[in-house]
Formats: C-alpha cells, structure tokens, sequence
C-alpha cells in the first residue's frame, strides 16, 4: 500500500470543480477557471447526457481523488490499532468512507 504522506503534491489546478453544462471550471480561485470544455453538438459529438455525465465525472476527480487518500491513510493496518476496539480509528475510517461515497456521488451526478 502507497503511503499517502510521500505521495508528490497534487500538480492539478485546486477543487472544488463545479458543471455548467459540458464544461468544468475550478472555483478554487477568484472567479471561475476553465478546466474543459465540454464538445459542442456536432454529429461527431456524443449524446448530450454522456457529455453531461463525462463533465460530472471530470468535475468529482479532485474529491475522488481526496476521498481515496483518506481511505488509504485510515485504512486499518496490523500497525494502526484493532479497529473493534479503536474509536478513533473507526470515526477517521468512518469518515473518510463518508467522503469516498460523497465524491461519488458527485461523479454520478447524485
């Protein structure tokens, strides 16, 4: 298992991201920073509800990607404690599976 805390620094512009029809845009920043544009209505193009749903998915990649270090970090391990017996073990593990089943969520559209 990777260990969270030498993993190198996220490189990808700041969450929270946010859909505004096909496009995602950071609202991180002052203002609203463009990620990508979604494809326009071309015969080319897909469905306009599988663009919707990719801009979702694009959208929840920085939560997806926060809620699975969580997991990793307060995931039980024979070094970490009993988790039957460690609260506070269990209320980090528990909320970071919060937060894994909030980003997806947000992925599906939910």
């Amino acid at each position: 298992m990777q260990n969270v805390t030498t993993s190198k620094p996220a490189q990808h512009t700041p969450g929270s991201w946010a859909v505004t029809g096909t496009s995602v845009h950071s609202q991180a920043r002052n203002g609203q920073n463009w990620i990508c544009q979604g494809p326009n209505d071309s015969p080319a193009a897909p469905p306009l509800a599988e663009r919707e749903a990719n801009a979702r998915l694009i959208a929840a990649a920085p939560d997806l990607l926060a809620a699975l270090r969580e997991l990793i970090e307060h995931s039980y391990s024979p070094m970490s404690g009993d988790p039957a017996t460690d609260v506070p073990l269990q209320r980090k593990h528990n909320a970071a599976l919060a937060g894994a089943r909030a980003a997806i969520a947000k992925a599906e559209g939910r």
